[in-house]
């Protein structure tokens, strides 16, 4: 009867130490719609900005979570109608997914770009990430307006 016991309590404690280790890495991942310190390196004035955004999709799909990561980097789970800013320095990055395919897709950023990559949920319940420009990314989740300096199509404004 006490071995039993014990067994018992040993699952107790892989539990709660499985626990901790999900809520540390949720506590590193960023708030959603905040730009990110710390993952740009150099000068301020050659930084460039990456924006990873979710239009609204239907109710299944809209509800799936995806954690974004940049350059091995958490930036945080990703839902419908969700997106992410972060500063990056010009070169080469590699943004990554943790969905069933494990989707990664290598970007190059120039000096003062703005990149904004787009990502729906296909029927696979895969993240398709593609590259748009601002202008479609506003038309299709105009909660990105403000981000991109675009109010309409004649007044996009290159950061």
């Amino acid at each position: 009867m006490k071995r039993f016991y014990l067994f018992n309590m040993k699952r107790v404690y892989v539990g709660i130490a499985a626990i901790a280790l999900l809520v540390s890495l949720n506590s590193v991942a960023l708030e959603p719609g905040k730009q990110s310190e710390g993952f740009a390196a150099g000068d301020t004035a050659t930084r460039s900005h990456l924006v990873i955004y979710r239009p609204k999709q239907n109710a299944v799909y809209g509800s799936i979570n995806f954690r974004i990561i940049v350059n091995g980097k958490i930036l945080g789970k990703l839902k419908g109608k969700m997106y992410y800013s972060v500063e990056l320095s010009p070169g080469e990055h590699i943004i990554s997914v943790n969905d069933k395919t494990r989707t990664r897709q290598k970007i190059s950023i120039e000096d003062h770009e703005i990149v904004v990559i787009q990502g729906k949920v296909n029927r696979k319940h895969t993240l398709v990430m593609r590259r748009v420009n601002a202008i479609e990314a506003v038309q299709d989740a105009p909660f990105l307006a403000e981000v991109l300096g675009v109010e309409d199509e004649k007044s996009f404004v290159q950061r």
